[in-house]
């Protein structure tokens, strides 16, 4: 069984994952899915749906909102930001460490590998 660790920012990202998962999965391959989760800190419900859909084994680390339920994570302040991911850190490092691969960006990367296959 294969490991894979990720870190998406919204939901569109973690869409775009759930179908590259789904489609190794139906090749046969053996996948874990280890998702840590940022729809609590950017407010994005849209991850709901989509983590209910992937049809393989998973673990889901929630990043919980560090500064109240105003305004969304992209909307604070750099020095808020830095805290946040400070205080994610602790959790997130751990959490990852057992993985095969770690995908963070998961956008840009399946834009670079689809522009390098098509081009």
């Amino acid at each position: 069984m294969r490991v894979i660790c990720a870190c998406v920012e919204n939901g569109q990202e973690l869409l775009d994952l759930a179908r590259v998962i789904k489609t190794l999965h139906t090749m046969g391959l053996s996948i874990k899915l280890k998702l840590v989760s940022l729809e609590q800190l950017y407010q994005d419900e849209s991850f709901s749906w989509v983590k209910r859909e992937l049809p393989v084994e998973k673990d889901i680390l929630i990043i919980p909102r560090y500064f109240g339920k105003k305004k969304p994570f992209p909307y604070h302040g750099s020095l808020l930001k830095a805290l946040a991911v400070l205080l994610a850190k602790k959790k997130m490092i751990p959490f990852c460490r057992q993985s095969d691969i770690v995908v963070v960006g998961i956008q840009s990367v399946f834009q670079r590998m689809l522009y390098t296959y098509c081009s």
